[in-house]
């Protein structure tokens, strides 16, 4: 890979040694796009023009590797993971790079083997392309873990199956009687997460750098300030902040929703998606925030 990627440079006017290349590898070629913008559009266009090789060379290898299986292994799965947090923009030719990637590049890869792909929630919404191009492909979304009652089903509680499945989560990962100071910390914590297992784990990650062993109810707060320090930044200014209180309430977005702030809604974790009939709420840590309370609506 880094010989055609230093033959690509070369012609276009950039000697990068082997020695280099090797122990900077990625982040190299982020730095010199950065610097220069034209040597990123020329790199493009030029390994553009490779692309149908290397499609090639793949699936000849996997079909080689196939050939040579053993009896006991039935099939090859390849998983493509963190594909959703690349982060949308336009392309020079003005297109959605999540379109460009998901719905024009990523359906190229044909190997004969199963592929298991992450893509950006926000495409359920925006693309019908996407069930053409994958059409004989099953199509999932992952929902965060209900921790809440849904918005009509009465008074609005904690979900209690959700919480004991986090928990139980949680307790695969640590030992919650040594780690936690109660019930209490672990019941702030999963709620603080909105029932996203990524930020809960993230926040439990995060409890060691604000306290000691056991963790308290005050500790997971702390731990909680920058998270939502991030959504205040985020969300300060923003011309949806006043669906959000509707969101929360009502558990769908309103009709006349602009199309361009659900998908950073979704995108950003803003707005949470659960299933069992498919209804939104908004995340804790947003709730938490000074942008949130400030666009609630004024009471009569």
């Amino acid at each position: 890979m880094w010989t055609r990627v230093q033959k690509i440079l070369k012609n276009l006017g950039k000697e990068v040694s082997g020695d280099l290349a090797a122990a900077t590898g990625i982040p190299l070629l982020r730095s010199l796009f950065r610097v220069d913008l034209k040597l990123a559009r020329d790199f493009r266009k030029q390994s553009d023009d490779q692309l149908e090789e290397l499609l090639d060379l793949t699936r000849g290898l996997v079909l080689e590797v196939r050939q040579q299986l053993p009896p006991e292994i039935a099939d090859i799965v390849f998983i493509i993971d963190n594909l959703e947090k690349i982060p949308d923009g336009e392309t020079e030719a003005g297109r959605s790079v999540h379109e460009t990637l998901f719905v024009r590049e990523l359906p190229l890869l044909e190997v004969p083997a199963h592929l298991v792909l992450t893509y950006p929630i926000s495409l359920n919404y925006s693309s019908v392309e996407l069930r053409q191009v994958y059409r004989n492909a099953k199509q999932t979304t992952m929902p965060m873990v209900g921790i809440r009652s849904k918005p009509d089903a009465g008074p609005r509680v904690d979900d209690a199956a959700g919480f004991d499945a986090l928990r139980r989560l949680l307790a695969r990962r640590v030992d919650l009687n040594t780690v936690f100071d109660g019930e209490g910390p672990i019941h702030d914590v999963i709620a603080l997460s909105g029932g996203c297992v990524r930020d809960l784990l993230r926040l439990v990650g995060e409890l060691p750098i604000v306290g000691d062993l056991p963790f308290t109810r005050d500790t997971v707060k702390q731990a909680a300030a920058d998270y939502v320090n991030e959504y205040e930044r985020i969300l300060q200014g923003k011309p949806y902040l006043n669906l959000l209180h509707t969101i929360e309430r009502d558990g769908v977005f309103p009709i006349d929703t602009n199309e361009a702030w659900k998908q950073q809604l979704l995108l950003g974790l803003i707005a949470l998606e659960y299933d069992t009939g498919t209804w939104y709420d908004i995340h804790p840590l947003a709730k938490a925030t000074r942008a949130y309370r400030i666009a609630a609506p004024a009471r009569p």
